[in-house]
């Protein structure tokens, strides 16, 4: 065969998979881990397996349940915009605010049997897996997971175990119960099934360490506060005794020596950007080295909900829009005028570019409220303004078009202003018509100023030649004057 085919060839082959996206080092992205119960500790966690960098942005999670026909939406592309995994890294869906989340999805279900679901945007099943009595498992599935338990995919890569939940981290290599009825897998090589020395197992044994925990909401708004709650753990125990220091990566930090202090605080980032808060617990505050450590990530974005749309009389609906890329919990915001004030309820979401509307039926508004309609956040901050659009300008102050008869070839402006005051118009309305104005009421004093000493000199001039200009001798043969020799 001749080269330069082979060469063309070659060339279209490599083009076009250039063009694909196609990348040397694979990237698979599966489900490792999911948690049902109890509610407040649901979890999805994610694992890349593969070498590359995954882009996730576009990719969305459906569920189905086990009567159901077909898959709905359970996680949507907005919270998967602009995330990645890296190579060999998690990623965390949770209910509920965790170290490691990378998502907080407070309405995440997760039921008994099962399936979920992850695609890409083209409709792609990226991959599947169900439990308990799921149709969709192609094959035996794993059993539903009892409460404080997780499923996971085992060291093979098979969905076979149900084990202690690890969320945001690789897989418990203990299992607490078998596959499907089946029987137990055998410990990992090297690993120790026997009981530690203490009575416990193995697994008590490693984890019978304290443990710091730092929770908070993964993404924040500037300017409004943060809800942050810390604990220590030892063998699965809180502990009711230690200081905590905390620090917000933004400059500030807290301390919490006495035991009745609260651990569950609030926290306001005053600009947007990524922060790492970190946590150091002591079991003594007489200690210089911490016992744990902890720290988490947190975005914090510009909040921009605003009054967009107001109704009219017969139905004063107001129209609130989240004009940011981010769901807004505005939950104990308000909406205030000069006459009374409406407070959102709680668990008030407003998805990403969304918007809402609430009837007056509902926030007992009037069209006399409009004007001093005002939205503060929670903590009594104007978020937004609600203000009429400017009005029209006055019909009287409109430029009028003045017509003249052609006299000369070009009449310059103020020669314009001379021939109207001859002709007996308004001079000074043409004065007004005939210069821009600058702008506030004292913007026509210059204008006006002008026309008065337009008129007097013009008026001068006028009584000037009058006086001194020779009568005319008016002869029957018309115009004309006799010169006498």
């Amino acid at each position: 065969m001749p080269q330069k085919p082979i060469l063309v060839w070659t060339a279209i082959v490599f083009y076009s998979v250039f063009l694909s996206g196609f990348e040397p080092a694979s990237a698979e992205v599966v489900i490792n881990e999911i948690q049902l119960a109890p509610a407040e500790a649901r979890f999805i966690e994610l694992h890349n397996t593969g070498q590359a960098a995954v882009n996730l942005t576009d990719w969305y999670i459906q569920r189905k349940t086990a009567t159901g026909t077909e898959f709905g939406s359970s996680v949507s592309k907005t919270y998967f915009e602009g995330k990645t995994i890296v190579p060999g890294d998690y990623f965390l869906i949770s209910r509920s605010p965790l170290p490691d989340s990378d998502i907080v999805l407070g309405d995440l279900t997760l039921t008994e049997s099962n399936t979920i679901q992850i695609k890409k945007s083209a409709q792609e099943v990226v991959y599947k897996i169900g439990w308990g009595d799921s149709s969709e498992c192609g094959g035996v599935c794993v059993a539903n997971p009892g409460e404080s338990q997780s499923i996971g995919r085992n060291v093979d890569n098979s969905w076979a175990i149900i084990m202690t939940p690890t969320p945001g981290a690789a897989n418990s290599e203990e299992e607490i119960s078998d596959f499907g009825g089946g029987e137990p897998s055998a410990p990992p090589a090297g690993g120790d099934s026997t009981p530690s020395p203490s009575g416990g197992s193995a697994k008590l044994a490693e984890t019978s360490v304290i443990k710091a925990k730092i929770a908070a909401p993964s993404t924040a708004f500037a300017g409004l506060p943060l809800s942050f709650r810390v604990s220590a753990t030892y063998a699965g125990e809180e502990l009711p005794y230690g200081k905590y220091f905390i620090n917000f990566g933004d400059g500030d930090s807290k301390t919490i020596n006495n035991n009745s202090e609260p651990r569950q605080f609030s926290h306001t980032y005053f600009y947007p950007g990524d922060y790492t808060a970190s946590l150091e617990y002591f079991g003594s505050p007489y200690l210089t080295s911490p016992d744990a450590a902890e720290k988490i990530k947190i975005k914090v974005v510009q909040a921009v909900v605003a009054i967009a749309l107001v109704g009219e009389a017969e139905d004063f609906f107001i129209e609130l829009r989240n004009d940011t890329a981010y769901a807004t919990d505005i939950s104990g915001w308000a909406l205030r005028s000069d006459r009374q004030t409406f407070v959102i309820p709680k668990n008030t979401i407003l998805e990403p570019k969304a918007k809402i509307i609430l009837s007056p039926k509902i926030t007992n508004f009037t069209i006399e409220d409009r004007d001093t309609l005002r939205l503060v956040n929670s903590i009594g901050e104007v978020m937004s303004t609600y203000t009429l659009s400017p009005p029209a300008p006055s019909a009287k102050l409109a430029a009028k078009p003045v017509t003249q008869t052609p006299k000369s070839p070009a009449t310059p402006a103020s020669k314009t202003i001379l021939d109207t005051f001859n002709t007996g118009e308004d001079l000074s309305a043409l004065a007004l018509e005939s210069f821009p104005v600058a702008g506030g009421n004292n913007s026509y004093l210059p204008i006006v100023a002008f026309a008065f000493i337009l008129s007097v000199t013009s008026g001068g001039v006028y009584v000037f030649r009058k006086k001194f200009t020779p009568a005319k001798k008016i002869t029957p043969g018309g115009d004309f004057k006799i010169l006498e020799e």
